[in-house]
This record gives C-alpha cells, structure tokens and sequence, in this order.
C-alpha cells in the first residue's frame, strides 16, 4: 500500500471548482509514479535499460462526492492481480474529514518496448509490486 497526499490546484478543477472527472486519473498516475520512486525505480530506466513500459490497459472509477479546489486529499495506492504480465492498481481519493471520494482500479501491462508485445514482468518489478500490495480493501 502507498499514501499520497496533495493538494488540489487550479489546473486539477473545472470552472465550477469541483475536480475535473478526467484529473482524477491524472493524480492516480502522479501517486503512482511517486509509489515506484519512493522504491528506487526509474521509468526511463525501466525503458532504457530493461526495455519495457508499463501501459494502462484498463481503467475505472467511481465518484461518490466532490473534490473542491484547495482541498487536501490523501490518495491510497494498493497492487492486487499480480500476473506474469500485468497487475492492478486500485485507488481511493479520501477527500475532506477522511471520507471516500472516488475509487476505481487501473490495471497495466509489461510490453517489450521495440516489439509492443506483452512480455514478462521483470523479477525487480514483481518485487516493488508484491511490497505495495495489499489486500483488496482499496477498491470503492
């Protein structure tokens, strides 16, 4: 499981002040980019070295209630569905006083980048996935 927490600016809303439905994945990306770096991987590295990116092949999300500008929300991350050659991600905005925003899941694949071929998650990837996992409490 991975915490993220952020606060909600100008470019994350829409003219009325609430999220725009579409950041919502946006700032699941950014928690996610930030769960890999916080264990030491490098996505350029994981391309230039290891030849292979990690494509969203799935996505969904719920909304339960709006998420204003300035509001400081706590994104939880937790991997599930670890196979050879993919896993998920779920997610939860826990938005004012702790309570659940939105949630959904996004799950990636491991594709060989010259070939675009689903390949074999690396043995150093399965390793960062399995320390971020956790039940599957995370989904809405």
């Amino acid at each position: 499981m991975f915490e993220y927490e952020r606060r909600i600016g100008m470019r994350d809303v829409d003219a009325a002040g609430i999220v725009f439905f579409a950041r919502y994945l946006s700032l699941v990306h950014e928690a996610y980019e930030e769960m890999f770096s916080t264990h030491g991987v490098s996505f350029r590295d994981q391309l230039e070295t290891h030849g292979v990116i990690l494509p969203v092949v799935h996505a969904d999300i719920d909304y339960r209630l709006p998420v204003m500008l300035e509001d400081r929300v706590k994104i939880v991350l937790a991997v599930s569905d670890i196979k050879t050659r993919s896993y998920a991600v779920g997610f939860k905005f826990m938005g004012v006083q702790g309570r659940l925003a939105a949630g959904g899941k996004v799950v990636h694949a491991c594709v060989d980048y010259t070939t675009r071929k689903a390949v074999s998650l690396p043995a150093h990837l399965v390793s960062v996935l399995e320390a971020c996992a956790r039940p599957t409490d995370v989904q809405p």
